[in-house]
């Protein structure tokens, strides 16, 4: 505690180590040059590069004493969720079943609730969906999303007309090695998927990304197409055409993957949907006019985390609604604002909170 509140410039009990062995170690074993990062990696840097520190450089996780599942988690709902869409709109799209019509309602949703149905019914069986009656509440829950999700599908194809965007892709992989093997479960992978990373200058060297993308989206001859990345949570901090200040980075990097992945094609737009009344089937979205823009905050992220890994930089940058939520939140300590409002002077963290102060609002 002295170190935190005896000294004006951050400490590495604050999580910035200045000794150059330190950051020797650092770049050797966690720095981004030349290697794939996810955009979670980079979020998670830019919501608080203390928490990264805790996680991604210590590997801390909470102690937590064995229990019964007594209900699906989020995850596990938000997977079971994706694989139900992948499913069902893959079956679509080979059967030649595009475009989606109101008439033709019911028996879509007859083959998505089956589909569903089904994989509940794997996840029961490994014992992911908890006690009956709880269990039989999530999966009523699940069903109602699920329509609630084709009314919204049926409503933009129909607005949309012959001309409009059909799903094409599902579950694109880029930067990453093949997911599975022959004989899983996991529908198999699509074929503009590639172990190839996404490059993005930021100056002195590329920074190398790495993903998944939920779904693309393209005309009938190719020339368009459209992103979309699943949310089965909250979408509170989500906005359009936005990164919220670095936190928010999937769909501009997923828009950057498919610009390389789909040459010749327009790509209009990268949306988030919610596909649960959790998020409000809200929908927010990055159209191709502020790419630019967006493209260029994407690149000053980049430097910020790369060059913040590599010199040791992981202050503690608190947020409410983070911090609630947080891991680390026990080694952190307490009066994290008041910590920050005092050091921040410090030139450490000048690249972040410029950064910060530059971007807010975008």
């Amino acid at each position: 505690e002295s170190q935190r509140w005896g000294e004006s410039h951050f400490t590495p009990v604050d999580g910035v180590l200045r000794s150059p062995a330190s950051r020797e170690a650092l770049v050797a074993g966690h720095g981004l040059a030349g290697v794939p990062v996810s955009p979670t990696r980079l979020e998670q840097y830019m919501s608080c590069p203390y928490q990264y520190f805790c996680e991604r450089i210590l590997g801390l996780e909470p102690l937590e004493a064995p229990e019964q599942i007594e209900r699906l988690s989020a995850l596990d709902r938000g997977t079971l969720m994706h694989r139900v869409l992948h499913e069902f709109f893959a079956g679509l799209r080979d059967s030649g079943d595009f475009p989606l019509r109101r008439p033709s309602r019911a028996a879509l949703l007859d083959r998505l609730l089956a589909v569903l149905d089904r994989r509940f019914s794997q996840a029961a069986a490994l014992g992911l969906t908890g006690l009956p009656l709880l269990r039989d509440i999530e999966l009523d829950r699940m069903r109602e999303d699920l329509a609630r999700v084709l009314d919204l599908e049926i409503d933009d194809a129909e607005a949309e007309g012959s001309a409009g965007l059909r799903p094409a892709h599902f579950e694109v992989r880029f930067g990453m090695p093949p997911r599975h093997g022959p004989g899983t479960d996991i529908p198999a992978e699509d074929p503009l998927s590639t172990e190839d990373p996404v490059p993005l200058s930021t100056g002195d060297a590329d920074l190398l990304f790495k993903g998944q993308i939920d779904r693309i989206d393209r005309s009938a001859d190719g020339g368009r197409a459209r992103v979309i990345e699943y949310k089965s949570g909250l979408m509170d901090d989500y906005e359009d055409n936005s990164h919220h200040a670095g936190t928010s980075l999937q769909v501009p990097v997923y828009l950057l993957a498919a610009e390389r992945l789909l040459p010749g094609a327009h790509v209009e737009q990268a949306q988030y949907r919610s596909i649960s009344r959790r998020g409000g089937f809200l929908r927010r979205g990055l159209d191709h006019e502020a790419w630019q823009g967006i493209r260029e905050d994407l690149r000053a992220a980049g430097r910020v985390v790369q060059e913040g890994v590599a010199s040791g930089v992981f202050f503690h940058y608190p947020g409410e609604e983070l911090c609630k939520r947080c891991k680390a939140r026990p080694v952190c300590g307490e009066e994290r604002e008041a910590r920050l409002a005092r050091k921040k002077s410090d030139p450490a963290a000048r690249p972040f909170l410029d950064f910060k102060e530059a971007s807010a609002g975008r």
